[in-house]
């Protein structure tokens, strides 16, 4: 079955500036990509490699955003407990 990915910024009707640029690969990891893209059903070359740089940038930021809310709120535990240690001394 073939998966079309979620264009994000079409959905959500943002509109972004662009920037262009070349990229170097090896032949057989074009090969290997080209191959990929067409099989998921992915347009061009072009629509892989952004799906890939936002799973990536959003995916990394998305789990920092988790671990710093888990950290904070465990610092509130911490913080909690021990007033409360304290307070029964």
């Amino acid at each position: 079955m073939k998966t079309k990915p979620l264009n994000i910024f079409r959905y959500l009707g943002i509109s972004m500036a662009t920037i262009q640029i070349n990229l170097k690969i090896p032949e057989k990891m074009y090969g290997l990509a080209r191959s990929y893209s067409k099989e998921k059903g992915y347009r061009s070359m072009q629509e892989l490699l952004l799906d890939c740089l936002r799973r990536r940038i959003y995916t990394d930021e998305a789990h920092e955003f988790v671990m710093l809310a888990q950290a904070e709120k465990m610092r509130e535990v911490w913080d909690n407990d021990y007033d409360d240690a304290w307070e029964k001394a």
